[in-house]
């Protein structure tokens, strides 16, 4: 699926890109302060040219700082990986942004479900380097 997909990636440490990291939302993100984690959010707007402003899978707005420029179209989704810090934002090391026709069509309620099971339910998901 992934090789069908127009997107757009921007990698700043890709040495340990491989490892599994929790998936959160706006909302989880204090919970999981320093450490590595996954959003996917929906691009509102970009502030700067290093920062974007997300809005996270649970409406929860989020803003995602990064090392190096990037242009985001806003409404478009991003998924952003990088470590949670204390102001509600991620410091991202690596981002995904998915193309127009995989955003209209995404399910944000939905995965916001499969978030908080694997919340909730963290023992039964691999999300532990």
């Amino acid at each position: 699926i992934a090789s069908a997909m127009n997107t757009s990636v921007m990698d700043v440490d890709s040495s340990d890109e491989a490892r599994a990291r929790p998936r959160v939302n706006g909302g989880l993100l204090a919970q999981h302060q320093g450490a590595c984690v996954c959003l996917l959010g929906r691009v509102v707007s970009c502030p700067s040219p290093t920062c974007l402003l997300l809005e996270a899978s649970d409406s929860v707005q989020v803003k995602a700082q990064l090392s190096r420029e990037f242009h985001a179209e806003p409404g478009s989704l991003v998924e952003v990986v990088g470590s949670a810090l204390s102001d509600n934002s991620v410091s991202v090391q690596h981002l995904v942004q998915l193309d127009r026709g995989c955003s209209e069509n995404f399910d944000m309620d939905m995965y916001n479900k499969a978030v908080q099971i694997c919340n909730k339910f963290s023992h039964a998901y691999y999300t532990k380097p």
